[in-house]
């Protein structure tokens, strides 16, 4: 065989190889080796047959072997890297990128393997710069722009990183991966809607990838569409059935506007069948996968209006965990630790709720650290200024989280939510403090062994409640928030504005629409049944999904009085606190009362009329009006509420005049120092109890 025959041989190979045909690409190179062992592009191509079949360790001999025959080729050296990148290699990968671009520094494509490999090694801040040089150098190579896309995210350079994944579209549009990764950063956004569009293309285009389904089933459950994301989460299980967080995760859709009582029992009877027929699962054996399995309890079994203790204890039950324990930690030690942690998506609700807490914090001495991930932490680091805490942002990773928190040394960590996120559900059992608490932001039990403290207050509830709690329940005398109102527009818009008819009573009711319980739509049918000129006015829902399933159970429910409840577009905050004062009078919803928006509406001077209910959870309100020593609004039973809030909104002088009384108590409620001192002390005197304290 010629050299011109080798040539053309080799040329056929690489033709055949480009169009998926291996097996024949694979004769052509084998037919130029057997001629000369030593020919190096054949080795070299015959290696990337190897690997397009999987084949990755005969990959990396024979692609080591074309570079002991040419070592100075950079592009051997760059699939070298791309091999041991799908063999788990990463830092043999990093270092043969490295000979890559020793020999052709301006190579793109081992500029983006150099970058795949400090993706896997965690180093984000070089890994980006790399991902930029290749994309600066290949603008049309949509992997490059993809895998700058990924580390801009991890970075928190959300609107960056849609960006460079719809630039990856532009160039490949059925490029799944890149579907799938604009997808999450939607989600990440809570666009679920526009996500599920592109996790269905995706799905479609290789529908044997179990992370697109995955995805597409919580887009599914954000929206609401139970059944949807039950079957999709399926999908993913069946291509990986040896996954029982998996299989955990799919029982635990959970309704989040439930059609009726009778739904919501019989959910609940099924998922503690599901829980009672799950064997006990080590969370060291599958930490990795914590957070993407999304399998944590669903938070809307708060918004049930039923006792969870047992549900959720035996929930979390389900979990052994032989990861090693924590070091002890001195609790004389001074200063005393304490650890806030507020995870991805929940800062805003933290800011409001602990904003005044972090701002007074440090008459104890001890030192306050405010852990989450970026960009969260640092939007709570610029609106907490000054404050005398310290910020610590966390690695993604449950993992590295650990251990990044466990280096620290917490005397106590204080969760702010435990069960919103699978993060902050499951990084309790893993131990980053020796006593670990919670309190209101988590509305209820957790249910986790790993809590040891909840801290709830005397006008919520008596020492009767620990009924409700597995942790041990401490009740302060003041609500633990000192809560800073908002400033208001200087001129706030009026009924008109908002395209209100001047004959209409308004009732406005300024809850997230997955509070609304079945039991709500009941006051709402008397209400409207004896108030003809009413209107319930409520604010569509995040997405879109929930609003049409609270439609359609009030049209079912309300029948032709459905056409008084008006769902208005998603406000501003400027706005939601205008509709707020201008509305006749606003309603509670049953079994979940208003937190913040209740702290917003009563610190503007607007009647909230509440029916408290068993749970804690349910008498958020009424806490308030009982720190401000104003009970007009807190009703006995279901046809008092209707009573209240008919004379309240259709009496205006009787409205003007709850209106002053509660602007004039307002001082009771807002800007409460000593509510502050009190959350900062009993939380250094559980750090100083020690573990042994817990229950």
């Amino acid at each position: 065989m010629t050299h011109a025959d080798i040539v053309t041989m080799l040329n056929q190979g690489a033709a055949l190889h480009r169009q998926g045909k291996l097996e024949e690409a694979r004769a052509h190179y084998q037919a130029v080796l057997a001629r000369d062992p030593d020919q190096a592009d054949a080795l070299h191509l015959l290696g990337g047959v190897e690997k397009a079949q999987g084949r990755l360790d005969r990959a990396i001999a024979l692609i080591r072997k074309a570079i002991e025959a040419s070592p100075r080729e950079p592009v051997y050296w760059s699939n070298l890297a791309a091999a041991l990148l799908d063999a788990g290699q990463a830092q043999a990968a990093l270092e043969a990128s490295a000979e890559a671009l020793a020999r052709l520094p301006d190579l793109a494509e081992a500029h983006r393997g150099r970058a795949m490999a400090l993706h896997r090694l965690g180093d984000l801040a070089e890994g980006a710069a790399a991902a930029a040089r290749a994309v600066a150098l290949a603008p049309r190579d949509a992997l490059s722009w993809n895998l700058l896309g990924a580390f801009q995210r991890r970075l928190g350079r959300q609107n960056d990183a849609r960006e460079s994944y719809r630039r990856a579209l532009a160039l490949r549009p059925d490029y799944p991966e890149a579907l799938n990764n604009l997808a999450v950063a939607l989600l990440d956004e809570g666009l679920a809607g526009e996500a599920e569009t592109l996790l269905r293309r995706a799905a479609t285009l290789a529908p044997g990838s179990a992370e697109t389904f995955n995805n597409l089933g919580k887009a599914q459950q954000l929206q609401g569409k139970s059944a949807d994301a039950a079957r999709s989460y399926g999908q993913a299980l069946k291509q990986h059935p040896d996954k029982p967080l998996w299989r955990i995760r799919q029982a635990a859709v959970c309704p989040v506007i439930a059609p009726s009582k009778k739904a919501i029992a019989l959910w609940r009877r099924r998922f503690l069948e599901t829980i009672a027929a799950t064997p006990r699962l080590d969370l060291a054996d599958c930490v990795d996968e914590l957070e993407s399995a999304h399998a944590a309890p669903s938070y809307h079994l708060a918004y049930q209006g039923e006792d969870n203790l047992e549900l959720k204890s035996r929930f979390a039950d389900l979990f052994d965990n032989s990861w090693p324990p924590l070091e002890p930690v001195d609790p004389t030690e001074t200063p005393l630790r304490i650890l806030f942690l507020a995870t991805t998506g929940h800062e805003g609700v933290f800011l409001k709720c602990t904003r005044g807490v972090i701002q007074r914090w440090g008459a104890s001495g001890a030192e306050l650290t405010i852990a989450g991930h970026a960009p969260g932490i640092e939007r709570i680091r610029a609106q907490t200024e000054p404050s005398p805490a310290r910020f610590l942002t966390l690695p993604r990773g449950m993992a590295a989280a650990v251990e990044t928190l466990r280096r620290q040394r917490f005397h106590l960590a204080y969760f702010w939510e435990v069960g919103s996120d699978a993060l902050n559900y499951f990084l309790p059992f893993f131990r980053v403090a020796p006593v670990q608490c919670t309190s209101w932001g988590t509305s209820e039990t957790t249910g986790s062994p790993a809590i040891d403290h909840y801290l709830s207050c005397r006008l919520w509830e008596d020492e009767a409640a620990q009924a409700f709690y597995r942790e041990k329940l401490t009740l302060l005398d003041r609500v633990p928030i000192c809560y800073q109102p908002p400033a208001r527009r200087d001129r706030p818009r009026t009924k008109a504005d908002f395209g209100f008819d001047p004959r209409w009573t308004v009732y406005f009711c300024a809850q997230n629409l997955f509070k609304i319980h079945p039991d709500f739509d009941e006051l709402v049918a008397k209400l409207l049944d004896r108030d003809r000129r009413a209107r319930l006015v409520m604010v569509e829902g995040k997405q879109p999904h929930w609003t049409a399933l609270l439609e359609r159970r009030f049209r079912r429910r309300l029948g032709a009085l459905a056409d008084r409840a008006l769902f208005l577009p998603r406000q501003g905050y400027a706005d939601y606190l205008d509709l707020t004062a201008a509305a006749d009078a606003t309603l509670d919803s049953r079994h979940f009362s208003g937190g913040a928006t209740s702290y917003e509406a009563l610190s503007l001077g607007a009647p909230v009329v509440t029916l408290p209910g068993r749970f804690m959870r349910g008498r958020f309100t009424l806490g308030c009006y009982r720190a401000m020593g104003v009970m007009d609004c807190v009703a006995e039973d279901e046809d008092h509420a209707v009573e209240l809030a008919m004379a309240i909104a259709n009496d205006r002088d009787r409205r003007e005049a709850l209106r002053q009384k509660l602007l004039d108590a307002r001082g009771r409620l807002v800007e409460d120092v000593a509510a502050a001192a009190e959350l900062e002390n009993a939380l250094v005197r559980l750090a100083r109890m020690g573990p042994s304290q817990g229950p």
